[in-house]
This record gives C-alpha cells, sequence and structure tokens, in this order.
C-alpha cells in the first residue's frame, strides 16, 4: 500500500515548488511573485506554511484592507489585482502560503491541489507592534495557534468581518502560540464602544464587539488575544476561558513602522 504523506508534507511548500508556481504568476507580470523570485535566488532553500481558507474569505480580507486603507497601494504590490483574482476564483477553497523577504511580506494562493498559482500580492513595513514583546509580560498564558485559528474560522462562520484577517493573520504566523489576557465583558464593552465612536474609519467590527460583550455575565472572565498583521491592522479576538468558545473580533488601525 502506497505510504501516506506525512503532516510536514501536507502543510509545507516546497522551495521547488514555490518557485515554478510564482514563475507562472511572473509571466503574467504579478510584480510581487517577481519578488519572491528574486528573493529565492539568494533563499533557494526556503519553504512554505500552507494553509486552505474559503476564495471568498480570502478575497474579502483584501477588499475590506484596500477600502479601509487606500493608501496600502503605496506599500503593496498586486493588492487590488489579488482581491480580484480571489474574487472571481471558480473555487470555493485555495490554499495560500506566505513568504517573509528581507522587503517585506508576500502571499501567493494557489488552486487546493497546488496544481496552479492563483494570485499574489505583497506588502512592504513590519508586521508586529514594537512594543509587543513587553507588552506580553503580563499575559496570563498561551493559547496554541491551531486553536486560535480554529475559533477564528467558527467567527469567520458567523459572519464577523475582522475573523478572516485573524485566521489569514495566525496562518502566516510562525509563532506556535499567542498570548492570551484576561478581562472583564464590561471592560472590553466600554473600551469598544469608545473605539467604535472615536475612530468610525479605522476599525472593523468594534461596535459589534462591544454589544457582544455587553451581552455576557458581568461576572464571567473573558481572555483576549491580539494578532498584528503587517497592513497596519491589530486583531483582538476575545474567547472563554477554557478555550472551548469564541465570542468576537475586531481590528483597529494603528500606527505602522516602516
Amino acid at each position: 500500500m502506497k505510504d501516506l504523506p506525512s503532516a510536514d508534507e501536507i502543510n509545507t511548500i516546497s522551495a521547488d515548488r514555490i518557485a515554478a508556481l510564482c514563475a507562472e504568476l511572473a509571466e503574467a507580470r504579478w510584480s510581487s511573485a517577481q519578488l519572491v523570485l528574486d528573493h529565492m535566488r539568494e533563499f533557494p532553500s526556503q519553504a512554505a506554511q500552507l494553509a486552505r481558507v474559503k476564495s471568498a474569505s480570502l478575497a474579502g480580507i483584501y477588499e475590506l484592507r484596500l477600502h479601509q486603507d487606500p493608501g496600502l497601494t503605496e506599500r503593496t504590490l498586486d493588492l487590488a489585482r489579488f482581491a480580484e483574482a480571489l474574487h472571481t476564483a471558480p473555487q470555493e477553497y485555495v490554499r495560500f502560503f506566505p513568504m517573509q523577504m528581507k522587503a517585506g511580506r508576500a502571499l501567493v494562493a494557489t488552486t487546493e491541489d497546488l496544481k496552479r498559482p492563483l494570485a499574489s500580492t505583497a506588502v512592504r513595513g513590519t508586521g508586529p507592534a514594537p512594543d509587543a514583546r513587553t507588552a506580553n509580560a503580563s499575559a496570563i498564558g498561551n493559547i496554541p495557534s491551531g486553536r486560535a485559528a480554529e475559533l477564528c474560522e467558527t467567527l469567520t462562520g458567523s459572519g464577523w468581518q475582522a475573523a478572516p484577517a485573524a485566521t489569514e493573520t495566525i496562518a502566516s504566523s510562525s509563532e506556535t502560540e499567542f498570548p492570551v489576557w484576561l478581562a472583564t465583558p464590561q471592560t472590553l464593552a466600554r473600551h469598544y464602544a469608545e473605539k467604535a465612536n472615536e475612530l468610525p474609519q479605522r476599525n472593523i467590527d468594534a461596535n459589534r464587539f462591544a454589544q457582544a460583550m455587553a451581552e455576557r455575565n458581568p461576572s464571567e472572565r473573558i481572555l483576549v488575544f491580539h494578532l498584528f498583521d503587517p497592513y497596519g491592522w491589530r486583531i483582538t479576538c476575545a474567547v472563554a476561558e477554557d478555550f472551548s468558545t469564541p465570542f468576537a473580533a475586531a481590528a483597529m488601525k494603528r500606527r505602522l513602522s516602516q
């Protein structure tokens, strides 16, 4: 009987396959794919982690980012084209992989079988907030990245617009776990209601987040974890203390290091 592929073979993509897919995109004038190829000339053995997501969700993330911040076109390559290609993709699900480069981060989307590339995009700048490591000192524990992704997928299914961005950020991260903080529903409800009013054009789902927290039992203990994407957003997810249930997700625009 033929041996089944290992988990690593399923969840990673080889440098050779990355180069072949990006070469095909570069021939179709995807500048971001050419950037990956140039990077791989210096790092020819760099593999990448794979993730699977609904094509509409991935398109929605980038359409939303572009809508909320048109200035991103100055820091990105092929962003609008990437969103459009995924929006019109005939496949319900696609696979994607991030490529961390000196110049920033690229993302390449392919068909589920990895045989055909669909789109790519790249962004310059840094991802994590400069003070993230210091802030982590007050965390009470960590949530495994796999569990965090599962909870965010559930939120995506419930229509939280910030959740797909969380899923993509988790999948693009090399972290195996994320710090969590303890909070009360009242504190979270008040904070996000204020943010929704103060920054109406610089948040996603903040008002819905506040409403969801206001509906919780005041004596309940909530855990939150934060994700920082390279497009200038801090995404916050609120979950049950035992990681059993996701409650809400919101994203806030932040000042980005160049």
